[in-house]
Order: structure tokens, then C-alpha cells, then sequence
């Protein structure tokens, strides 16, 4: 969950959380931390393989369309918008 929150993690980077120990409550604390996404063990390959297709796309989504990274108040802020409080 370290690699999520900020410490060493590179943003542009989508991380997706593997573990045995899976429970809603620690796929909501990935997700919150800043996982792409969340697989719990055993897992089957062709699931995890999606996974990372998606977590890969999102990524060139991102640096594709400007301001994408910073979410939509980013966008907006790109385009000569107010970000809205």
C-alpha cells in the first residue's frame, strides 16, 4: 500500500494490488490510496492479463489527452478554465 500513497511511487505509473488477504475493506483502502486496481489470489491469468491491459490503456489515455493526468479540474484548468472549489 506504500507504493499507492506517495513515498516512492511514480504517478504516472498505475499500480495494481495482488494479495492472498483480500477483503472489501483493503480493496477500498487500495483504491483510496491510488491503486489502478485490485486482484485477489488464487488469481486466473486471463483476469489479471484484462487488468493490465486496462491499467495500461488508461495510461496512454492519460498522456494523450492534456490534463487528463490532474483529473477533469485539470482538464478544465488546461483549457483556460476556473477550478471550482
Amino acid at each position: 500500500m506504500e507504493l499507492c500513497g506517495g513515498g516512492g511511487h511514480r504517478p504516472d505509473v498505475p499500480v495494481v494490488v495482488l494479495t492472498a488477504f483480500g477483503s472489501l475493506e483493503t480493496a477500498i483502502a487500495s483504491i483510496r490510496a491510488g491503486a489502478y486496481d485490485f486482484v485477489t489470489k488464487p488469481v486466473e491469468l486471463d483476469a489479471l492479463a484484462i487488468v493490465l491491459d486496462r491499467a495500461v490503456s488508461h495510461r496512454r489515455m492519460r498522456d494523450e489527452i492534456p490534463g487528463c493526468a490532474h483529473g477533469a479540474a485539470g482538464a478544465s484548468e488546461a483549457r483556460g478554465g476556473e477550478r471550482r472549489r
